[in-house]
C-alpha cells in the first residue's frame, strides 16, 4: 500500500512543529596596534651675563715746569719771568 498524505482524504496533517535552537559562537580577534609615544625633551639654556666692577686703580703724574729766581742772566727767562705754559712763579 502506497501512503501519500496528500492524497488520502481520511488523514490530517499537521504543520510542522519547529524547534529553534540558537548556537552563540564568540570569536575574538587580537589585532596588536602600535602606538608611537614621543617624549621630546626640550632642554633650555638660559645664559646671564653678569658683569662684576673691580677698581684699578690708574695714576698719572703731571709735571710742571717753573722759573724762579728770575735774574737778568743772558739766556735766562727775561724779566717778568714767562713761564712756558703761561704762568707766574710763585
Amino acid at each position: 500500500m502506497n501512503f501519500n498524505p496528500f492524497c488520502n482524504p481520511n488523514v490530517v496533517v499537521n504543520p510542522p512543529i519547529i524547534t529553534r535552537r540558537v548556537n552563540d559562537i564568540h570569536r575574538f580577534f587580537i589585532t596588536e596596534q602600535p602606538h608611537i609615544l614621543e617624549n621630546q625633551t626640550r632642554i633650555f639654556n638660559h645664559h646671564i651675563l653678569r658683569h662684576t666692577c673691580c677698581e684699578r686703580p690708574i695714576c698719572c703724574e703731571f709735571n710742571d715746569f717753573q722759573e724762579q729766581d728770575c735774574c737778568n742772566i743772558p739766556g735766562l727767562v727775561r724779566p717778568g719771568c714767562q713761564t712756558p705754559f703761561g704762568r707766574r712763579p710763585f
